[in-house]
């Protein structure tokens, strides 16, 4: 019995290894087509890529608009195909066919955990209708004075320090994105004098340089080494305690304040009559699918509350940096 078992393992261990080896020929196969930076051997682009924050963002810049509209990147044997032109991703994204993860994505679930970025299947389609009330025009237009009053914090503080030779805007960003999500999606208000809303700032900005810096390294994709042998893990997990401990208190202190109310889920986001209601925070959304029974948990909410400080941060800052309107409007 024993032989049979080991034997019928063994036989479907392989078939499985067949049918894995048997994509990854065919992937790599077409990847290679595409044009991209000079690849070194098995390396392929890693010489390049490591390097730190800064030089990274201006080489991945530089090959995005030298190999538009797509381009092949190496590191080893994990190899990407990155998409530039927005009529491609437009056409990837417009479709529930396409929400697989990369294994890239993995790297933020200690962190994120399961939200919306790194989930897939029908728990991203349940929560995806959950939210999409929260991010509807007429939603986003209600909180104008709130974009207007964080700005005007914001041009106050670079003010202060715009006579220095360069300014790291990353910090005062961060902020500002931080406190406009919090009030607005959130349904609180980031007080910046209070120590610990200052430490999931700081904290938010460290967790990015060290996942980068992941992402670039081969050697640390394997979770059990880094996260219990690796310094860089350690220090990976002390900032993820501080994050979570923060997004907690968010929905603590605004599950105490939450009343219920019924809003109804659909596909199609023009059945909400938006002009009828109030503020409605994305967190309020949460908390309430949670008291509905729509297959969402404590766990869950935290996965999303996560997930979108995250997002929210991240975007801004690239948007800031690519554009050049933005830029000469800071430099003045």
């Amino acid at each position: 019995m024993f032989l049979i078992i080991t034997l019928l393992t063994t036989i479907a261990a392989i078939i499985f290894s067949f049918k894995y080896v048997r994509e990854f020929i065919r992937y790599f196969t077409l990847i290679m087509k595409l044009p991209g930076p000079k690849m070194y051997s098995i390396l392929g682009n890693l010489p390049d890529v490591l390097s730190d924050e800064a030089t990274l963002f201006k080489k991945v810049r530089k090959w995005s608009k030298e190999y538009y509209p797509v381009y092949k990147l190496s590191a080893a044997l994990f190899i990407s195909a990155n998409i530039c032109s927005p009529e491609d991703f437009e056409a990837i994204a417009s479709t529930t066919k396409n929400i697989e993860k990369s294994a890239a994505y993995s790297f933020l679930d200690l962190w994120l955990g399961n939200g919306l970025l790194t989930s897939t299947g029908s728990k991203w389609q349940t929560r995806r209708k959950i939210l999409t009330p929260a991010f509807h025009f007429s939603i986003l237009q209600q909180f104008v004075g709130v974009f207007t009053t964080e700005t005007d914090h914001l041009v106050k503080q670079l003010r202060k320090i715009c006579h220095q030779p360069y300014i790291n805007v990353v910090p005062y960003i961060s902020q500002f994105t931080l406190g406009a999500i919090n009030e607005t999606s959130m349904g609180t208000k980031l007080n910046l004098e209070n120590e610990e809303d200052r430490s999931y700032c700081e904290a938010t900005h460290q967790i990015g340089k060290i996942i980068t810096h992941r992402i670039t390294r081969p050697w640390l994709y394997f979770n059990k080494i880094y996260y219990y042998f690796m310094v860089l893990g350690y220090k990976e997990k002390r900032l993820v305690k501080i994050l979570h401990s923060f997004t907690n208190k968010v929905i603590t202190e605004r599950s105490k304040e939450f009343e219920t109310f019924k809003v109804p889920i659909s596909e199609n986001d023009e059945e909400f009559n938006y002009s009828k209601r109030k503020k409605l925070a994305m967190l309020d959304l949460l908390l309430n699918a949670k008291i509905s029974n729509e297959s969402i948990d404590d766990k869950g909410i935290q996965d999303e509350v996560n997930t979108f400080m995250f997002e929210v941060s991240a975007f801004y800052i690239y948007i800031y940096r690519v554009s050049g309107e933005c830029l000469l409007v800071s430099r003045e």
